[in-house]
């Protein structure tokens, strides 16, 4: 991955240099809460990457599994432009993107016995989706609830991956566990991470804690996380401890500083990822990859 160049063309710049935040006193570090990030910096687009974590059809839209369960989706909704703004950022300065989505298998082979058990015996207001109803017969929306190939676990289009940016599924909370995330990640000498999105049954809390525990430096940016449920409130992230915080703004500078870099990129790189809605029948799942 190529590193920035500064506006002079000989000095290299980093997200949350002076010149693109002046309140900055040490160069390649951003002003974040509760202290400055990354610990080790300075931040470079070939050790830092960006999650989008749980953005897909099923907790953001109308037909998906939350709106159909009766939990309201407004939150979800909310964060889908300022995540489309830091996006952009990320992919005019060059950060690699990865985005997770929670599915199962189409058998749910996926789901452990505690996790059928739990389902089975959920006491919640409005209630979530029995186990029988990710394999109903009868068709929906988005087609059947959070199985992989489904038209619901696709990204939401506003934030639909890019043709070379990873997708990640993950049936588990944290989008580490039983996933190739870490090897991804560590194959490219990532060290720092955003983590962005959407916190379903604790998928959020779960990711960055995990990521924690394995050693990178996690940000989480304001305004680009949520929960879908109204007890634990994550639009600030302050009470994640293993995270510190940042408002968006500071990654629209540093795009805007390097807004050239975009004519150098090839069109070919920002061709859509191919979504898995079978054409012939929108209501029904592609084979199982």
């Amino acid at each position: 991955m190529p590193s920035f160049e500064g506006d002079d063309g000989d000095e290299e710049a980093h997200l949350g240099s002076p010149r693109l935040n002046s309140t900055n006193s040490s160069k390649g570090f951003v002003d974040a809460m509760p202290h400055r990030w990354p610990l080790t910096g300075p931040i470079k687009a070939d050790s830092t990457a960006l999650i989008v974590l749980d953005m897909q059809r099923d907790f953001c839209e109308q037909g998906g599994l939350l709106a159909q369960s009766g939990h309201p989706i407004a939150a979800a909704r909310s964060i889908i432009p300022p995540i489309l703004r830091l996006l952009h950022a990320s992919r005019v300065v060059g950060l690699p993107v990865y985005h997770v989505r929670h599915s199962h298998r189409h058998d749910l082979s996926t789901f452990s016995a505690n996790e059928r058990a739990r389902q089975t015996s959920l006491l919640e207001l409005p209630p979530m989706p029995r186990m029988e109803s990710s394999c109903d017969p009868h068709s929906r929306p988005l087609g059947h609830f959070l199985l992989r190939q489904s038209p619901g676990t696709d990204p939401v289009v506003e934030l639909c991956p890019l043709y070379h940016e990873v997708l990640i599924d993950h049936s588990k909370p944290s989008a580490f566990a039983y996933t190739d995330l870490d090897l991804l990640l560590r194959n490219r000498d990532i060290r720092n991470l955003i983590i962005v999105g959407l916190d379903v049954n604790d998928s959020l809390v779960a990711t960055v804690r995990d990521a924690a525990e394995k050693r990178y430096d996690c940000l989480l940016v304001q305004g680009c996380i949520a929960s879908v449920s109204s007890i634990v409130p994550l639009s600030s992230g302050q009470h994640l401890e293993q995270g510190v915080t940042v408002d968006l703004s500071l990654f629209e500078q540093a795009a805007s500083a390097h807004c050239k870099k975009r004519s150098e990129i090839s069109p070919q790189l920002f061709r859509p990822r191919p979504t898995s809605i079978n054409p012939t029948n929108p209501h029904t799942c592609l084979n199982q990859r």
